[in-house]
């Protein structure tokens, strides 16, 4: 019959054959538009970001100056954070007080003495990063305004407080410090700070520019010390349990 058309398991009717075809080109434009979307998004950020620039200024004198407690979490090996210590007590900002949680560290020495540091050993093993931040908490010398996390690798620039405050004054609670490479000297290293670079405009810097929130990371990262604390009695960073405990950045950038 003129209304069905042959095919090797029999005949289906012409109407179910192209309703058949409509419903897979229509899943099939769908996913192409979706991929689009993703493909393109970075380019259309890119083009709108020409015509925006930051209001934030930064470098700016300040009059009110936060105080800030640096907590560095370094686990099994106490020399990785030194040459962050260093970079930190070189500082031209004044009020702030660095913390290293020596979280399984067998070494008890450590190179660098100043009255603006404290090294604290655990009496128990902590094996976690954020019971490492808590027990920095319970064990501050004096109320801070804000904190910042690092991880041991890190380092800083000598103005990295100054500009860091410059945006709390702004009235942000959550600042996310710029994190470039530090060595460059091999392709890998090269790729990698390539990759870096990308991120840190196209993911993070572009939606700050045109009025969203930018992705925060594990480093680098400063937080008002209320919100914070409030952050670490948050039931998904729960560390009574041995259950999976989410990244301190991804609850961050979750709430």
């Amino acid at each position: 019959p003129r209304n069905y058309v042959a095919n090797h398991t029999g005949f289906i009717p012409k109407g179910k054959r192209i309703a058949f075809i409509t419903m897979v080109l229509i899943i099939l434009v769908i996913f192409c538009t979706v991929l689009c979307f993703f493909l393109l998004l970075p380019f259309i950020m890119l083009m709108l970001g020409f015509f925006v620039r930051e209001k934030i200024p930064i470098n700016e004198p300040y009059e009110n100056a936060a105080d800030f407690a640096c907590i560095i979490t370094a686990f099994k090996n106490l020399e990785v954070p030194i040459p962050l210590v260093k970079s930190l007590l070189q500082q031209k900002y004044d009020r702030f007080h660095v913390y290293v949680v020596a979280d399984l560290c067998e070494q008890r020495d450590f190179s660098l003495e100043s009255d603006r540091l404290t090294i604290l050993f655990p009496d128990k093993d902590l094996r976690s990063k954020v019971k490492s931040m808590k027990y920095a908490v319970d064990h501050f010398i004096r109320p801070h305004d804000k904190i910042i996390i690092f991880d041991p690798d890190n380092l800083v620039r000598t103005d990295f407080l100054e500009i860091i405050n410059s945006y709390h004054q702004q009235g942000f609670e959550f600042v996310q410090g710029d994190r470039v490479a530090k060595n460059t000297d091999t392709t890998y290293a090269r790729l990698d700070a390539a990759g870096e670079a990308y991120h840190n405009y196209a993911d993070k810097f572009l939606p700050y520019l045109l009025g969203g929130s930018s992705p925060v990371s594990g480093s680098g990262m400063s937080i008002d010390a209320t919100l914070f604390k409030k952050l670490l009695d948050d039931p998904m960073l729960d560390t009574s349990t041995n259950k999976v405990i989410l990244g301190e950045d991804k609850i961050i950038q979750y709430l």
